[in-house]
């Protein structure tokens, strides 16, 4: 029980003799336990309406699969239904309009993005230049 042994419980016991007059203990005791009961009715509450919540938020996705399922498959007889989740394409081959799309798509762009050199060439390192004054030489 929390790592509290024996010699724990008594010390603890002696201290609430010490504060607490002997003849307030019944008292205090039954305090403590309204209270713990007060306490366990709420967490058993908050569990309860969480699993209230989870068990509706289960049923609207069973509820919107069905739906999306019955009317994939009335739109496209030939299709499987299969789930995906909301954030994965729709694949193409089952699409209808498949051909209509580009095989190889251009890359997306950012806006801020600078632009690729169209013939990139490795750079030439060229040796740094002398800068100090040529002496002309004597004729």
């Amino acid at each position: 029980m929390f790592g509290i042994g024996f010699s724990e419980l008594v010390l603890i016991g002696l201290i609430l003799i010490i504060f607490i007059k002997p003849e307030d203990l019944p008292k205090f005791f039954r305090s403590m336990g309204k209270f713990y009961g007060q306490i366990k009715r709420a967490y058993e509450d908050v569990v309860s309406v969480k699993d209230k919540i989870l068990k509706e938020i289960d049923e609207a996705v069973t509820l919107e699969e069905k739906a999306a399922g019955a009317a994939g498959a009335a739109k496209r007889p030939d299709a499987v239904a299969i789930p995906q989740s909301p954030q994965s394409p729709e694949p193409l081959a089952k699409s209808p309009d498949a051909a209509a799309l580009p095989q190889s798509p251009e890359p997306v762009k950012h806006p801020d993005a600078a632009p690729l050199p169209q013939n990139p060439e490795p750079a030439k390192l060229e040796a740094p230049k002398d800068t100090a004054p040529e002496a002309e030489a004597p004729k």
